[in-house]
């Protein structure tokens, strides 16, 4: 075995010895790799190795310690980081452009604004929502979620709404919100845009929720109200007594096709939860186009064919009692609305080579190691963490999770 294979090895081994089922702080994962790969090294080296096969190893293990390195200097360049103060400037007039429309980026703005509050309770908050890039009816409304964190919300619905906010920008001399490495507020230079964070560093709010947790504060939406079609509200009457379960399936992330998840593992949820949990009411939600889930009336409803906005989803997030989803804004935003538990199932995605390759992408150019995770930032009492793996999860230990989830709630109340 050469050396190059022994260090893929060595991963490959520090990996499986990591609980796939719960998130591994990204110190374990380094110290694993390296702990794993010395080993196979120390025994690869003992062998016969010819000069040229050795030289080749070495070259290629070479890049891959250059990397390591590298990444470990970024670790430690993050812990420094997350030791600084956290200090305001102080201007008072803000406004913030959400030019865009990822649900979780939205999402995770709302503790930026909190922190806002936090630091400078009397400051003013603009915020400009364009409503003209609605695809599909996939943007999330800001006004009915966002209306407890902003003095004001001006709507772009016409192509001369932009012009006009400009000018009124310029007459009452609001700066822009953006966010330095060090979590202060900035004031940008004329021309650059504020669109989730600074212009610079596009996932840099993602970066600051570890920072903003520890003291306290995560992402809050406000429970919108919007009705529902009679038809299902119908149905919810029925159950109104029980606690409600509400699954959203990923099965559609081009942006990162890890993500998706096997349509079978959740009939095999379902039918786990049926008999595990039959005091459960299960509220299936996404767009229509997907397959069916087949729930009697008695199980649940599968409403992703009933064309609900994503208003409408928010509303009945903020009624259920828990929320079970994949790594998508739908999660994110049942934390943000209060829901009481949620069940996170995300994809295995730590070990060095896809830290290295993938996690640190977005950020890179920062400057910045941050172990960014997407789960979504909760208190630890409301979140529970699942892995999957090649898009599939255990059926029986995520319903054994809800229960538990269950369990904690009802001896709660």
């Amino acid at each position: 075995m050469s050396l190059f294979h022994a260090y893929r090895r060595g991963q490959a081994a520090a990996r499986e010895d990591l609980t796939w089922r719960k998130e591994a702080p990204l110190a374990e994962v380094l110290l694993n790799d390296l702990r794993r790969a010395a080993g196979g090294l120390l025994n690869t080296v003992t062998g016969r190795r010819s000069p040229e096969k050795l030289a080749g190893d070495l070259g290629r293990l070479r890049e891959e310690l250059r990397e390591g390195r590298e990444l470990w200097e970024r670790w430690q360049a993050w812990q420094e980081w997350r030791a600084q103060p956290l200090v305001p400037v102080q201007t008072r007039e803000w406004f913030y452009d959400f030019k865009g429309h990822r649900i979780g980026d939205k999402v995770v703005s709302s503790a930026l604004f909190q922190y806002l509050r936090l630091c400078q309770p009397n400051a003013r908050l603009v915020l400009i929502d364009d409503q003209l890039d609605d695809r599909a009816g996939r943007t999330l409304p800001t006004g009915p979620l966002f209306g407890d964190l902003a003095d004001e919300i001006w709507r772009v619905a016409e192509p001369g709404d932009r012009a006009r906010f400009a000018q009124r920008i310029a007459d009452e001399q609001l700066q822009p919100l953006a966010w330095t490495r060090d979590l202060r507020p900035a004031t940008l230079a004329p021309g650059e845009g504020c669109c989730n964070g600074h212009s610079a560093c596009p996932g840099l709010p993602w970066l600051m929720l570890p920072r903003l947790a520890r003291l306290g504060i995560y992402p809050k939406l406000r429970v919108p109200h919007a009705p529902l079609p009679e038809q299902v509200e119908r149905q919810l009457a029925k159950a109104a007594d029980r606690p409600w379960l509400v699954f959203h399936i990923l099965s559609d992330a081009p942006y990162n096709p890890i993500r998706n998840q096997d349509f079978a593992c959740y009939e095999g949820l379902v039918d786990h939860l049926q008999r595990a949990a039959p005091q459960l009411y299960l509220l299936r939600v996404g767009l229509p186009g997907s397959r069916r889930l087949n729930l009697s009336p008695e199980v649940g409803l599968d409403l992703s064919h009933a064309h609900l906005s994503l208003l409408q989803i928010a509303a009945l997030q903020g009624r259920a009692k828990m929320f079970l989803g994949g790594d998508t804004g739908l999660s994110h935003l049942a934390g943000a609305l209060g829901v009481p538990r949620l069940i996170s199932i995300y994809a295995y995605m730590y070990g060095l080579e896809y830290t290295l390759r993938h996690c640190f992408s977005c950020v890179r150019h920062s400057g910045l190691a941050e172990p960014m995770s997407c789960f979504p930032s909760l208190p630890k009492q409301r979140l529970c963490r699942v892995r999957q793996r090649a898009h599939r999860f255990d059926p029986e230990l995520v319903a054994r999770d809800v229960c538990e989830q269950l369990s904690s709630l009802q001896e709660g109340a």
